[in-house]
């Protein structure tokens, strides 16, 4: 009986300060992305909301995550939006990379020369006199 009530008072203490910390529990929320990349995102889902009044990437939601709920049910989802805005600048972010590879392959081509052992004829013309 004397277990009974000091478990059942430890429960009625946990119920009433949910706040307390207990070695025991483990955080449920640990898998949830947090930091300036997690802000980032945000911001830019807010951008696009108030930009073009869409909501998502793959699928419309329920509801818009930034705009206020009088504005109804989101019609369409942001990805057509979202590549128009990164479209443009991702032209000369390609044109960058291929000729940076272009300049990469053209020095290894330049040190692969290197490597290979060039003999003069003067040298191999003594070499036969020594034989």
């Amino acid at each position: 009986m004397c277990t009974e009530s000091l478990s059942a008072r430890k429960d009625a203490w946990e119920r009433a300060n949910p706040d307390a910390e207990d070695e025991n529990k483990e955080n449920p929320y640990e898998f949830v992305p947090t930091g300036t990349t997690v802000e980032t995102g945000i911001a830019t889902i807010a951008y696009l909301e108030n930009k073009y009044t869409c909501s998502g990437i793959c699928k419309t939601p329920l509801f818009f995550f930034s705009l206020e709920l009088m504005k109804g049910i989101p019609k369409e989802t942001c990805l057509s939006h979202l590549k128009s805005e990164i479209g443009d600048s991702m032209t000369y972010l390609g044109i960058t990379s291929l000729a940076v590879g272009l300049i990469m392959m053209l020095i290894w081509v330049c040190q692969y020369s290197l490597w290979c052992k060039y003999e003069d004829e003067d040298d191999q013309i003594k070499d036969r006199n020594r034989n």
